[in-house]
């Protein structure tokens, strides 16, 4: 009865098996690459991915600043730069300072994108910004 009773368990746990949806969410975070990114020109993207609340934000040279929802995938907000970002970001608070490569640098809100300031650098920076004392400190690529 006892090998009855579990030979009858795994046919259930079998067939209810093959009657799961196959869903692919592995194309959800995929982003195509630009013909023009093949042609040996090296891109180098400085910005490392920051968690902000319920968010991730990223970045890249094509469209800049996004935001995305962690548990659904969706856009919560973007800020197109020429150019792309430059630097990685620094995140104090609710801010998030970074560079362009338009020679700018940028202080964002993390919760809606919105531009606090910008400052006319003259240069890309490629390195990171550093936060002390309420000062955020920037070096550019050609300081004087």
């Amino acid at each position: 009865m006892k090998l009855l009773s579990l030979s009858l368990l795994f046919l259930i746990v079998s067939l209810g098996c093959g009657q799961l949806p196959k869903k692919d969410f592995s194309r959800k975070w995929v982003r195509p690459t630009f013909s023009r990114n093949y042609s040996g020109t090296q891109s180098i993207i400085n910005f490392h991915p920051i968690e902000y609340k319920n968010k991730i934000i990223t970045a890249n040279n094509e469209n800049g600043l996004q935001a995305f929802y962690k548990t659904l995938g969706f856009k919560s907000w973007s800020y197109k730069i020429k150019g792309g970002v430059s630097s990685p970001a620094l995140r104090v608070a609710d801010f998030i300072f970074f560079s362009g490569h338009d020679g700018f640098a940028y202080s964002l809100s993390a919760k809606t994108g919105k531009v606090l300031w910008k400052k006319d650098i003259k240069f890309p920076s490629h390195q990171a910004f550093y936060y002390e004392n309420g000062k955020v400190f920037i070096m550019n690529q050609k300081s004087e």
